[in-house]
């Protein structure tokens, strides 16, 4: 539909893309990602398919928090630079060594790497524990059956599935996305609004943490979907991801 093309095209262009095939890392404001999530919201009546996905999470702040917002009882001078709902990214990255607690099953994780952002998810959403691998690991580990033996938990008693690009739906809200390059330790995501066509082309918007150390702004990062593919992240090619099939539309 016209409008559903007129939509699209703004939010590529709002993105930074430049051509139909271009593919979009770069750095968006909290306010975009909002116009994308409110333009989702809405998406039906303009003829785009945006595949269900979760709602923001309302779980409150991690048990283990010291002194509020990004932990600054444990690591001083950690600031809020975005949220989903309740799922806050923090910064600057200082591998400063989380709290924990294990009656949440959370045995800490290096703050504020991307991996901590998107375990720290799990683990509030899904009681999954922490599994302390890099970004480009960290779906694949959730579905292992040596880690699930090792941190105590089956993830068939969860909703969650793994994904691959191209060979079953394309990523929703509350999907955790896996990024690998050779020589390089990968990242990781959540997907917190989706605004995609039929055919399979339009952005997805993630939030994040360790691109630019955590710098102000750098919490959400919009993605192109071209034939329902994500495309790279610069340099880093989405693997896999983790997706909870109750948000599946029916």
């Amino acid at each position: 539909m016209r409008i559903a093309g007129i939509v699209l095209c703004a939010l590529l262009a709002l993105s930074g893309s430049h051509g139909p095939g271009d593919a979009v890392a770069d750095i968006v404001t909290p306010e975009m990602s909002t116009t994308i999530e409110t333009l989702s919201a809405g998406a039906a009546s303009a003829g785009v398919s945006v595949g269900g996905g979760m709602p923001p999470p309302t779980f409150g702040l991690p048990s283990w928090w010291r002194g509020g917002i990004c932990d600054p009882g444990n690591d001083p001078g950690s600031v809020e630079i975005g949220r989903w709902g309740d799922l806050i990214a923090c910064g600057p990255n200082n591998d400063v060594v989380s709290g924990i607690d294990p009656e949440a099953g959370w045995g800490g994780a290096l703050e504020w790497e991307c991996v901590e952002l998107s375990e720290r998810y799990l683990n509030q959403r899904y009681h999954l524990p922490a599994v302390s691998v890099n970004g480009d690991a960290l779906v694949d580990a959730y579905f292992d059956p040596m880690i699930q033996q090792l941190f105590g938990f089956d993830i068939s008693d969860t909703p969650l599935i793994r994904v691959y690009p191209g060979r079953g739906g394309m990523p929703v809200p509350g999907d955790v996305l896996s990024f690998g390059q050779p020589g390089h330790p990968g990242h990781t995501g959540v997907v917190t609004a989706a605004l995609v066509s039929a055919n399979g082309h339009g952005v997805i918007t993630m939030i994040n943490q360790n691109r630019s150390n955590g710098a102000p702004g750098s919490a959400f990062v919009t993605i192109t979907m071209i034939n329902g593919v994500p495309q790279p992240l610069g340099q880093l090619t989405v693997i896999d991801w983790i997706h909870d099939t109750t948000s599946d539309a029916s």
